[in-house]
């Protein structure tokens, strides 16, 4: 167990160390919106969703809108591989075009 502690602590002070990069702040911008509006982690949500909904379409207003264009792209890209992993025969999104091009 106190290894395990060990662990966990070294990789938030590495975590800290280093700038965060534009999913870490995705993933911090996604828990506090959750926190904010429902008082519930953004994995305690996961499951509910009208409150997802809700913390969703807070994080396009303001999150989403203030990436750079490179930034939203490489969000994108991630996601995907997340989603899909290597399958290039990916379901189309029918939101992708809009968040694309919503400058």
């Amino acid at each position: 167990m106190k290894i395990a502690h060990l662990v966990q602590k070294l990789e938030r002070l590495e975590a800290m160390a280093r700038p965060p990069s534009s999913m870490d702040r995705l993933q911090r911008a996604l828990n506090e919106a959750a926190v904010r509006l429902t008082g519930k982690a953004a994995n305690h949500i996961a499951h509910d969703d009208p409150a997802l909904d809700l913390v969703l379409n807070d994080l396009q207003e303001s999150f989403v809108r203030k990436l750079s264009d490179a930034d939203l792209a490489s969000h994108i890209t991630e996601l995907e591989r997340i989603a899909f992993g290597d399958n290039t025969t990916r379901p189309s999104c029918p939101g992708r075009n809009e968040i694309a091009m919503r400058s």
